[in-house]
């Protein structure tokens, strides 16, 4: 969902994540819940109201991200029951690692944006206290709505077969073009979750043409837009209508770079509207247990600033409703401080690879083998063939099965379920068609294959 949609046909309507692109601009300054945005949002004050109050860490219900996975960094550390990540799962189950893949590691800065600690690195969450389940429904950064869907159900049956209510589903992705089969499914799906006693929070779209997109256009659901840094307006690629119900901070959001510092997000996106309300609906039921999510969403109206229909946030006055309002004017008190996590070491490379295709035209099967795997770790390859990429995992070995047409890319690496990853390993491509059944490893590349 870019202001100019790069979509491609999975089988059924696919969505674009709803980031429009941009480049990081680095204003590097010291790590602090106070953004621009999140005081002139009025969120500030959830990151300095003391962890204890959002009662026990276990129990303490989580926020479903549904998006490309998450990246291990500081930020967003390992999977541990101590949160902020607590779990990930991956909608792919030939590819059991749910870490993000996608080259603007969208799902990492969605996750950042609601549950970042206070550690020296990156940036402080609007809410850092939130537990997060990872949910990985893309492979390249575009989503297939069954995927979706199916990520949706994951959500659910994790919180049912680990006892851990859902406060929110959140989806930071949408597509204007829903099949109308499925948007008789989002709106079943949508139901679902409230069923449960969560919301739904959507992104309503990048393009001013548009109105709400599907799923944030579903019944029940929580349609954000973008809104500028000072809460006066729409951003300039907003979409917004009649169903939109919040606006949040969507432009020159505060985001962090490669090295951990903060930078300016110059276009950001409903993505990042949809991740901040989130994350204020989740603290709200965290602090207000008694409260049921039709409640706490309309909690999020109180006191905003009225743009169309729709309403900014504006945590002042939602705490306030939410009778919480001590939190806001007591003395201020540091966010939660966290020991700075570091990163696991990545795996060493695959470096001893051999892969051999298998079988006619219409049956290809390739075979990919490695030795040497480091503890715990499986094998992963990706496959570029016809224009698509394939994937699969194993042990020490992986089979990509069906491949029409001979492969242009061949890639493998090494992943822990705990998302440590090795770098890729490119495979030699065979110089001649006769040759063309077995690649050897070239080198390590990089942290994805490429996407193009």
């Amino acid at each position: 969902m870019t202001p100019r949609p790069m979509l491609r046909t999975l089988g059924a309507v696919a969505i674009m994540a709803a980031a429009p692109s941009g480049v990081l601009a680095t204003t590097a300054r010291a790590e602090s819940p106070q953004t621009p945005e999140s005081v002139a949002y009025g969120l500030d004050w959830i990151a300095r109201v003391p962890d204890a109050q959002f009662g026990p860490v276990a129990t303490r219900p989580a926020i479903c991200l549904v998006d490309t996975g998450v990246a291990i960094t500081p930020d967003t550390p390992a999977t541990s029951d101590a949160g902020p990540i607590i779990a990930r799962l991956n909608v792919y189950q030939d590819d059991p690692i749910g870490g993000d893949p996608n080259a603007m590691l969208h799902g990492t800065r969605m996750a950042a944006t609601i549950a970042a600690p206070r550690n020296n690195w990156g940036i402080v969450g609007i809410w850092p206290g939130a537990r997060i389940v990872s949910v990985k429904a893309s492979e390249d950064g575009t989503f297939d709505s069954a995927a979706v869907l199916r990520g949706i159900t994951m959500c659910r049956q994790w919180s049912i077969q680990t006892g851990i209510p859902l406060s929110v589903v959140n989806l930071s992705l949408g597509s204007s073009g829903a099949d109308p089969a499925y948007v008789t499914r989002w709106t079943e799906y949508t139901a679902r979750v409230n069923g449960d006693g969560a919301s739904v929070v959507a992104a309503a779209g990048n393009d001013p043409s548009q109105g709400t997109q599907w799923p944030a256009a579903a019944p029940g659901a929580i349609a954000v837009a973008a809104g500028t840094p000072d809460a006066s307006a729409f951003c300039s690629f907003a979409s917004h209508d009649a169903l939109t119900k919040v606006v949040a901070p969507g432009c020159n959001v505060t985001a962090a770079d490669a090295n951990g510092e903060e930078a300016s997000w110059p276009d950001g996106g409903s993505s990042d509207a949809t991740a901040a309300t989130s994350a204020v609906l989740g603290a709200l039921r965290a602090l207000r247990p008694d409260a049921d999510h039709t409640t706490a969403e309309n909690w999020l109206t109180a006191g905003g600033t009225l743009l169309d229909s729709a309403r900014t946030l504006n945590g002042v006055a939602i705490a306030n409703a939410a009778g919480l309002g001590g939190l806001v004017t007591s003395t201020p008190v540091q966010a939660p401080v966290f020991p700075t996590s570091t990163p696991p070491a990545p795996l060493a490379a695959p470096t001893s690879l051999r892969a051999k295709l298998t079988g006619s035209s219409r049956k290809r099967k390739l075979r990919v083998l490695a030795s040497g795997a480091p503890t715990g770790a499986r094998l992963q390859v990706a496959v570029r063939s016809g224009g698509h990429w394939r994937r699969a995992s194993g042990s020490t070995s992986a089979t990509v099965a069906t491949i029409h047409a001979l492969p242009s890319q061949l890639w493998a690496r090494w992943a822990r379920t705990d998302g440590t990853t090795s770098t890729w390993s490119a495979m030699k491509r065979p110089k001649s068609h006769a040759s063309a059944r077995v690649w050897h490893t070239v080198k390590p590349h990089g942290p994805k294959p490429p996407q193009g």
